[in-house]
């Protein structure tokens, strides 16, 4: 028994983040910046066999995404309410050129793969923008105890190996290829809860929550009708709804003993649209 995997991938990140505050009045706490991150993918990893050859594959990529956000929030203070409203606006450019091709394109079955990159073009890939609105809310009942609201959007990048891979099979065919220009994940999350101290030395929190996930990707099947082109593809046609509450106490004075107890209950549901 032997490893057969290989891998001299070389990946570097290069981020850069500026954040501004300021205290405009008594009443309105204005903050905002910005986050910049670049990626150099030097990907190169795969199976090398000597006595079996015929398996040995080889999965390459050598990209430089860029992604990056801007958001602005406001903190409003007043005595019977503490709310925070912001927006987040999002970018996501895969900077890279991919396949422009139909569902069963014969450019990528196995007798065409010499002249696969002849018969079909590659084109620049979108940039995906989205924005994000975020609300948290609080209103404080007595000294000691508040109620809390919050809503917000929020996406999911996909991994590289959604982004990039393409997978051939040892006869030059097609076994599978990523989905670049996919939808991303998105989540719209709901929480209202109750916080309370208890002798100024535990924190009871019970939460309730709800989360909408849409655009989740699975891999669906293709097969064209004569056999000659097969393959998957990830494909953002599955949905998430996940609700529940959360109860947590915890204790974070004492010179002996501290922790927290912590239960959580959840109920997911799960659904796919389209032909996966």
């Amino acid at each position: 028994i032997y490893s057969q995997a290989r891998d001299s991938s070389k990946i570097r990140n290069f981020n850069l983040k500026a954040d501004f505050t300021s205290q405009l009045d008594k009443f309105n706490e204005v903050k905002f910046g910005f986050f910049v991150k670049y990626t150099d993918n030097n990907t190169n990893y795969g199976l090398r066999s000597l006595l079996f050859s015929n398996s040995n594959r080889d999965f390459k990529w050598d990209t430089k995404p860029i992604q990056g956000a801007i958001y602005l929030q406001d903190k409003l203070e007043f005595e019977a309410m503490v709310a925070t409203v912001g927006l987040r606006v999002e970018f996501s450019d895969p900077n890279s050129e991919w396949f422009d091709y139909a569902t069963y394109d014969p450019g990528f079955s196995a007798s065409n793969s010499t002249l696969r990159d002849d018969l079909i073009v590659k084109r620049d890939l979108p940039t995906q923008v989205t924005w994000m609105p975020r609300l948290g809310m609080a209103f404080p009942i007595s000294v000691d105890s508040k109620l809390f609201f919050n809503y917000g959007h929020y996406q999911s990048l996909p991994t590289p190996v959604d982004l990039y891979l393409i997978d051939y099979a040892s006869d030059g065919g097609l076994n599978s290829i990523a989905n670049p220009s996919a939808d991303l994940e998105k989540t719209i999350a709901y929480e209202i809860g109750y916080e309370h101290n208890l002798f100024d030395q535990f924190l009871l929190r019970v939460t309730g929550y709800y989360k909408d996930i849409s655009n989740e990707s699975i891999d669906v099947d293709y097969f064209s009708s004569d056999g000659q082109v097969t393959y998957s593809r990830p494909e953002p046609v599955q949905y998430r709804d996940i609700r529940g509450f959360e109860f947590q106490l915890n204790k974070n004075r004492g010179d002996w003993i501290t922790g927290f107890i912590n239960y959580n209950y959840r109920v997911s549901s799960t659904g796919r649209f389209g032909l996966g």
